[in-house]
């Protein structure tokens, strides 16, 4: 069976910023709350990582379903032992012109995206 999509249908792809921007402190572009969360894995979960007043540092599981608070007055902390996916993601920040000359070889003729 064999059916044709009507005159004018739209073709095309999304994106969410921190899916694929990357660009991290590039370009004016400022951190979001998705810039703190780590990767994650069965054996560890992905989290938030912040920075008590007192210098101490923590982590607060993440989860859609399920997240944990952060403690009052934490602040959003970067550590250097972790990896956070949105820091770099797919680089689209840096190949977004090729990526979406790809999009249209494949036929696509929109795209709906978010920047941060």
């Amino acid at each position: 069976m064999r059916i044709k999509l009507p005159d004018g249908f739209l073709w095309g792809g999304a994106t969410a910023d921190f899916q694929c921007e990357g660009g991290v402190n590039e370009g004016g572009r400022g951190m979001s709350t998705h810039d703190f969360e780590t990767d994650g894995s069965v054996e560890h979960p992905r989290c938030t990582t912040y920075r008590l007043p007192d210098g101490s540092t923590g982590e607060a599981p993440s989860s859609f379903l399920n997240p944990s608070s952060i403690p009052d007055g934490a602040k959003p902390y970067i550590r250097d032992d972790r990896y956070y996916p949105s820091h770099k993601a797919v680089d689209f920040y840096h190949h977004y012109k090729e990526d979406i000359a790809l999009m249209g070889e494949m036929g696509c003729n929109v795209y709906r995206f978010s920047i941060c």
